[in-house]
């Protein structure tokens, strides 16, 4: 029967060769990505506080574009990969996207939106507190849209 210094021993291995796996895959992931598709994320103090807020992982397999705003009509200023994994800030109601009208807006990828119905969270997210001027920039960009700018992927 094993001590418990034998168990604490193979706890220790275990994790540090899930660390050295871990990190080998990470790397691998990170070598083929292009820098514009890796979203940054929080560094130092920040990523502390982070850790104990929302994360949301892309569950379309197509991927899901990140917006302007948060409805389909707005500008397409990036793109998440399935699987992915991105900070969310907080969560508002707006355009229905396959049933779904709340839409994630992202701590790391210059606040920008996602909508939610593409999207797994980790842990309940927050109301935002949205002002005037987002309300007024999400309809204009709805009455400004054009059917180029319409895409499924959110």
């Amino acid at each position: 029967m094993p001590t418990s210094s034998h168990v604490f021993r193979l706890r220790a291995v275990s994790a540090v060769a899930s660390g050295v796996l871990g990190a080998s895959l990470l790397g691998a992931g990170l070598a083929q990505a292009a820098p514009s598709d890796i979203v940054p994320g929080p560094t130092g103090e920040e990523a502390s506080v982070a850790a104990h807020k929302p994360v949301g992982t892309v569950v379309s397999r197509s991927g899901l574009n990140v917006r302007d705003h948060p409805t389909t009509h707005s500008k397409v200023v990036g793109f998440l990969k399935y699987k992915q994994r991105v900070g969310l800030a907080c969560k508002t109601k707006s355009q229905n996207v396959d049933g779904n009208r709340i839409w994630y807006k992202l701590r790391y990828h210059n606040h920008n939106w996602v909508a939610a119905r593409y999207v797994k969270n980790d842990r309940p997210v927050r109301w935002c507190k949205v002002t005037r001027a987002e309300q007024e920039a999400t309809q204009n960009a709805q009455q400004q849209a054009t059917p180029e700018s319409v895409a499924p992927k959110g």
